[in-house]
This record gives structure tokens, sequence and C-alpha cells, in this order.
């Protein structure tokens, strides 16, 4: 019969044997280490920190009272967000989950809202930085085939 010691890991070791009292001060000490410390930051699995574009962003041409807003929020690693606009009359409101972002664009996909029958529709939003006394922009805009046929315009409250 082979001797038992706290740090055999073998399963005929640890077999009916409870781990010794240096092993489980040892684990005491390394969970007790790790409270208060954060699990981690979701922001560490975008390549370039999407701060400057997540939080409200009102329409900069209100077509109505009060003007529509696109709202973009961090995820675990993605962006999420939604957004409402008025074309010919009509309002579209569109919702991602799972928008990339690498500094500039965020990029994301939906159905087609538009009814064109082009099945998905890939959408951008470009981050256009303040300058001067413009403010910064969040321009939306969708690639249907092979064109762009409009944009919407956000900015900061």
């Amino acid at each position: 019969m082979r001797a038992w010691h706290g740090f055999d890991a073998t399963v005929a070791a640890r077999r009916g044997h409870p781990p010794g009292r240096g092993t489980m001060l040892l684990l005491a000490l390394l969970a007790a280490h790790g409270c208060g410390d954060p699990v981690g930051d979701p922001s560490d699995r975008f390549e370039v920190d999407p701060a400057p574009v997540v939080g409200v962003w009102v329409e900069r041409e209100p077509t109505d009272d009060p003007p529509r807003r696109a709202i973009v929020e961090a995820g675990a690693g993605i962006l999420a967000g939604r957004f409402a606009f008025e074309r010919t009359g009509l309002t579209f409101q569109v919702t991602f989950s799972d928008a990339t972002w690498d500094g500039t664009d965020i990029k994301f996909v939906t159905g087609d809202i538009f009814g064109t029958g082009a099945g998905n529709i890939p959408w951008t939003a470009r981050l256009v930085p303040a300058e001067g006394s413009d403010p910064p922009i969040l321009r939306f805009f969708p690639r249907i085939g092979n064109s762009v046929p409009f944009s919407v315009e956000y900015v900061r409250p």
C-alpha cells in the first residue's frame, strides 16, 4: 500500500483521503487573495476601446419630437444597440447584438427590415470625430447589394 500525502494528485492516493490541513490552508489563502479582484474586463476583448462610441446618440436631423435615439452598449467583447430612423414617412427600428468595433466603424448585420428581398443587410456605424465646432457624429448606413442608399446621422445629446 502506498503512503498518501497532501500533494499527491493521483486518484489512487486521493481515494478515501480528505485533503490535508496544509492543502486546505493553501486553498483558503488562494481563494482569499482572489476576492475583490474583477473577474475580467469585458472591454479587454476589443482591440480598440469602444468608449468613444458607447452611449446614447440623438438623430442629427430629427423628424419628430422628441428626436429619435441610437443607443450603443458594450457587452462581453461585442457591441449591442438599437436605433430608429424615418424614411419615406415610415419609421424603422434596428436592433443589433453582435457588432464589432475597429476604432472607427461598428459593423453588424440585420435581417431585411426594408422588405427588399436582399436577405441579410450589413450595416456600418462610422464614428466621425469632432472637428472644430462640429460635434462627433455616429453615421449609420446599410449596404444593400453594392450600394449605400442612405445614411442616418446621430450626435451626442
